[in-house]
């Protein structure tokens, strides 16, 4: 009667462990770097799939939320186990300032090895006009969505310029006024997938 009660106790102790592995994402998953497929293409990786973020007191207290839903975009992914998170004392900061080069509405600066990120940087454009809103003027750009594809460059996706991927979120030009590409396309969601499984 004991031997059962025991046997019974580790039946259920395993079946409970299988449950909560097969239902929490890993901590330290398997992680890519240097891959491509139709519309992606991807870089070094970052040595965790759980990286923060920290917004630099230059963005605007009402661009948090879009921020905060963009990189929800990503961590969402199903098939990826890559998490992004708001926290104050990362070193992986996002500001507003000037950019060198006139026709860049944000830019991502990826500090990597050739096989590793150790740290990103996006900066907005001081100069272009910004929305947090829904529609979108035709002078403006909204946060959301240029974010999103800043993210992208966070699993180290790159710009894509390829005319058949021009609805992609990581197509490399945005015309102000849109909104399209806060969303992912199964492209988007290949790359960050391969990347970081």
């Amino acid at each position: 009667m004991i031997i059962r009660s025991i046997w019974k106790h580790m039946l259920v102790f395993l079946l409970l462990a299988l449950f909560f592995s097969w239902n929490t994402r890993p901590v330290n998953a398997v992680i890519n770097n240097n891959g491509s497929g139709f519309c992606w293409q991807s870089g070094a990786a970052w040595p965790s799939n759980s990286v923060s973020y920290k917004i630099d007191p230059t963005i605007p207290a009402s661009w948090t939320t879009n921020i905060n839903t963009s990189a929800t975009t990503w961590t969402n992914i199903g098939s990826s186990s890559f998490t992004l998170s708001n926290n104050s004392s990362s070193a992986n900061v996002i500001s507003k300032g000037s950019l060198a080069n006139p026709s860049h509405i944000a830019l991502a600066s990826i500090y990597a090895s050739p096989t590793t990120i150790n740290k990103v940087l996006v900066v907005f454009d001081q100069t272009d006009s910004f929305t947090t809103i829904l529609p979108a003027s035709p002078e403006s750009h909204w946060i959301t969505e240029i974010m999103t594809h800043e993210f992208g460059h966070w699993f180290n996706l790159r710009d894509n310029y390829s005319s058949m991927c021009r609805s992609v979120t990581m197509y490399g030009t945005f015309e102000s006024g849109e909104s399209y590409r806060a969303s992912l396309t199964s492209y988007d969601i290949n790359g960050a997938a391969w990347q970081y499984p």
